[in-house]
């Protein structure tokens, strides 16, 4: 027993060092989402959820009040796919270290035709594919989205929502982020962000995500 647990710790450190990632590394690696979040007020990644080949759905951030969702199914569900944006705000009543709440206000645009008859979304993993885009996803108004506080995970209902460090959102196309934060006061928030980076593969994703940030500045 006790070997079985002292080979167990050796691949466990063998994979970090491979890596050059300890957990407590990964925890520090949170400071650039809250570097983004402090400098224009919304998570920068994409979340993506997909149980099937019909539902492959992807939620990210415009601005501080606009987020869209979009269904990419595979060519033979094409019917399914849609794009939709709505406005929100982020409920600050009861604040929690763990969570940040956004509740989806309305409906903006949308590509969908959901028909008349409201159809009920399907569970996670339903063994039963989705005929209609309100299977896919329903109409988000009203919702309470939950984000975790290091940003790396969105649930809505049952489903959570996975992000990427380098899978950004929508915000990478919308030039009005620049009138938010003045570019003068970029400069500022670079110094501070760079004072934390501890690890190589850390400044290789703060410069990544530097070069989106001032690409909206051209």
């Amino acid at each position: 027993m006790k070997t079985r647990i002292l080979l167990l710790i050796i691949l466990v450190v063998t994979i970090q060092v491979a890596y050059g990632r300890t957990v407590s590394s990964i925890d520090d690696s949170e400071w650039m989402n809250k570097l983004f979040y402090e400098m224009f007020g919304f998570s920068p990644h994409c979340y993506r959820f997909s149980d099937s080949s019909a539902r492959n759905i992807a939620i990210s951030f415009k601005s501080p009040d606009e987020l869209v969702v979009e269904n990419m199914p595979d060519p033979s569900d094409r019917h399914l796919r849609f794009v939709e944006t709505y406005k929100f705000h982020v409920d600050n009543s009861n604040a929690c270290r763990q969570t940040k709440k956004i509740v989806v206000d309305r409906l903006v645009s949308s590509n969908c035709n959901r028909g008349t008859s409201a159809s009920c979304q399907l569970p996670p993993y339903s063994t039963v594919p989705p005929k209609t885009c309100g299977e896919v996803l329903h109409v988000l108004e009203g919702d309470t989205i939950v984000l975790l506080h290091n940003l790396r995970f969105l649930s809505i209902g049952n489903m959570i929502y996975d992000s990427s460090d380098k899978d950004y959102g929508a915000w990478v196309n919308n030039k009005k982020l620049c009138e938010i934060v003045p570019r003068e006061q970029i400069v500022g928030h670079i110094r501070r962000g760079l004072s934390s980076v501890k690890f190589q593969y850390e400044l290789e994703d703060y410069l990544y995500l530097i070069r989106k940030i001032m690409a909206l500045y051209k």
